[in-house]
């Protein structure tokens, strides 16, 4: 009787066995079709390949770069061994590369989420995320290529002539800082990141032209590190301070008599947090001329 009733014990104990799975008919996985997405219905549209045009225009607000030059990073990326579309074990090809390339430009334009961009490409966000880490990989690389000071006399002069025309004769470009949020920043790195923003950034100064186009950008330094700080670590402010094809060039100024007079070195617009240097000029509040 003892064993009899230990044995219906440990039978009620005893878990359930598995079903078996023979023959189960398992459920395929959604697959969409990438050519009716969003944003493949939107490269369809009229004129988007036209800069002028306003659904070229649409395009370039939405991710932040014309359409030419979009198609060259299409033609750039699609010659990379790392970038080529594959297909799977199964055969099924991968999602199109052109439209990888504009899910990583709007979050690159917008701070757009992976899964937004799911939405709009029908491509699975891990996907996209796993893609624009390569991405940023293979941008960072073309620095050299795209991000130019200028350097020769011609593209002295051409760059001067834009502020000349403003008023600003001898001016090469206008610098600033700019702090990224850092999220996720290490707790032992909190200390040096959290600045004025009162959350952890990491700090990039940028010397533009007035059209826009970014002639110098130096690593990022961390959040606490102010403006006189890291402009001693610019090499193109270092250029401008040192190099002869910079501080002896000269441009024209008027004198409180409305005399012309010559000046050598060209100098960047900055804010007033920088040193007070001739190469770094600032607004002022006051006229430097005598009060009459």
């Amino acid at each position: 009787r003892r064993c009899l009733l230990r044995l219906l014990f440990r039978m009620q104990r005893a878990k359930p066995a598995r079903p078996s799975r023979k023959g189960t008919k398992y459920k395929k996985r959604t697959v969409y079709d990438y050519s009716q997405s969003a944003w493949a219905l939107f490269l369809r549209r009229e004129g988007v390949d036209d800069p002028t045009h306003k659904n070229g225009k649409l395009f370039r607000r939405r991710f932040r770069v014309p359409y030419p030059l979009y198609l060259e990073l299409v033609h750039r990326l699609s010659e990379e061994d790392d970038f080529e579309d594959k297909a799977d074990a199964t055969g099924k090809p991968s999602a199109p590369l052109h439209l990888k390339i504009l899910a990583s430009l709007r979050v690159l334009g917008r701070g757009e989420c992976f899964d937004t961009c799911y939405e709009l490409s029908n491509i699975h966000a891990e996907t996209l995320r796993t893609f624009f880490l390569k991405f940023i990989r293979y941008i960072s690389g073309l620095y050299g290529e795209y991000i130019k000071s200028p350097c020769t006399p011609t593209e002295i002069n051409y760059v001067q002539r834009q502020y000349e025309l403003l008023g600003f004769p001898g001016c090469i470009g206008s610098i600033d800082c700019v702090h990224v949020h850092w999220e996720r920043c290490p707790a032992m790195d909190a200390s040096i990141h959290v600045g004025k923003e009162g959350y952890p950034t990491r700090v990039f100064e940028v010397v533009c032209d007035h059209a826009g186009r970014i002639l110098c950008a130096t690593p990022g330094f961390p959040g606490t590190w102010n403006d006189k700080t890291i402009v001693k670590y610019d090499y193109f402010v270092t250029k401008l301070r040192t190099d002869k094809k910079y501080t002896e060039a000269m441009f024209s100024l008027y004198d409180p008599d409305g005399n012309v007079m010559h000046v050598h070195g060209l100098y960047l617009i900055a804010d007033g947090g920088y040193h007070k240097w001739a190469e770094l000029q600032c607004p002022w509040k006051e006229c430097s001329l005598p009060s009459a």
